[in-house]
């Protein structure tokens, strides 16, 4: 039993200096302000959506808002067999707009992914911008992206991105673990090693996306951007770099109910078993393992085995958490108190248990079509 108790620490204290590194490297990161337009840089913005008809139209007011010179950026609205009226909505509105262009599905080819190929064949710049249907951004976002990239030129810029969310219980459970996502990927980011993206907000060079023979895993339902992200990461590791900046942020819209929030991250964790990278697989082990690892002196102080150990982890756990995700929720003007910490702590345990497993084994639904991870 003594070692077991052993491995219960050792664990935590790995997790603990996972979680403090990233903090570390997240405060460190200087936030990026442009110093004015960056003429000199193109971009072609895509818009890969299936059936956003209560989304798009906020999505195209942000991007016809942006302070960027229309005649050095485009916006390509990629449809993916859309059955809403979306995709003649966005047909439409491209007729008239010189800056918009429409990408039409193909019948023989369904899924996020064929859209975005079909999209990034017929953009017109190098450098790509990627975005969803279901967000809103600043005005300022594409002239941020332009000089960000004007000035340090990177392979990959991922880009943070928010969510916007009904308050309650729920919501804010569902914002927390979002914004512990975000955090987590930039602060793994910000040591040029780099877990996961989103294609909410992510730019690359469209050279960069030619290298590889199937550079968005057409085969795997999800994944999109990570399993790009991860094929350039063995290549040019220190060319991804983390965009900090207010004025870059991306705002999505959160899951509406319960069931909308365990398909859709059923379908993030279904891509799993795709991943080679030994940061991923060495920072997924050591989430699982220590919530696991919490769950066991939970069961032993629910025995009477041992009432000491559940306690030590999991208030211990909770203020790492906590400081990391102030110094996150802070950047995105947003205070959860500490006193919702412990609730949602072991609330996560639970979801850090089950998610991964389920979106391994099970079907999960989005858009209307169901899939198998």
């Amino acid at each position: 039993m003594l070692i077991l108790y052993a491995g219960f620490i050792v664990l935590l204290f790995l997790y603990l200096l996972m979680i403090f590194i990233y903090r570390h490297y997240w405060n460190s990161t200087t936030v990026f302000i442009p110093s004015g337009c960056s003429n000199s840089v193109n971009l072609s913005v895509i818009v890969a959506f299936r059936n956003e008809m209560e989304n798009i139209a906020g999505c195209i007011r942000s991007l016809e808002k942006q302070t960027y010179p229309r005649e050095h950026f485009e916006v390509i609205l990629a449809d993916d067999h859309s059955d809403d009226g979306s995709a003649a909505f966005a047909e439409n509105y491209c007729r008239y707009s010189k800056s918009f262009r429409y990408c039409s599905a193909v019948p023989d080819e369904k899924g996020k992914k064929a859209a975005l190929i079909r999209a990034v064949r017929m953009s017109a710049h190098n450098v790509i911008v990627l975005t969803d249907a279901d967000c809103v951004m600043g005005e300022k976002w594409l002239e941020t992206i332009a000089g960000f990239y004007s000035r340090y030129k990177p392979e990959i810029i991922i880009g943070l991105v928010d969510v916007n969310l009904e308050r309650g219980f729920f919501g804010t459970f569902q914002e927390l673990e979002f914004l512990s996502l975000t955090g987590t990927c930039a602060g793994a980011a910000a040591i040029q090693r780099p877990l996961f993206c989103s294609s909410a907000n992510l730019i690359f060079r469209k050279e960069q996306y030619k290298n590889f023979h199937d550079p968005l895993k057409k085969d795997v339902t999800s994944g999109d951007d990570t399993l790009f992200m991860l094929q350039v990461k063995q290549r040019h590791r220190k060319g991804i770099m983390l965009l900090k900046s207010p004025l870059a942020v991306v705002v999505t819209r959160g899951a509406a109910s319960v069931d909308e929030y365990v398909n859709q991250r059923l379908r993030w964790v279904s891509k799993i078993r795709h991943y080679r990278d030994r940061d991923v697989l060495l920072t997924g082990i050591t989430v699982f393992m220590s919530n696991a690892a919490m769950a066991a002196s939970l069961i032993l102080f629910i025995l009477g085995l041992n009432l000491i150990l559940f306690p030590v982890i999991l208030i211990t756990k909770t203020f790492a958490d906590y400081f990391f995700m102030r110094s996150v929720t802070r950047f995105f003007r947003k205070d959860i108190p500490l006193c919702r910490f412990f609730p949602y702590e072991i609330i996560y345990m639970i979801y850090v248990m089950i998610i991964p497993v389920a979106g391994i084994l099970f079907k999960f639904s989005w858009k209307g079509r169901w899939f198998r991870g």
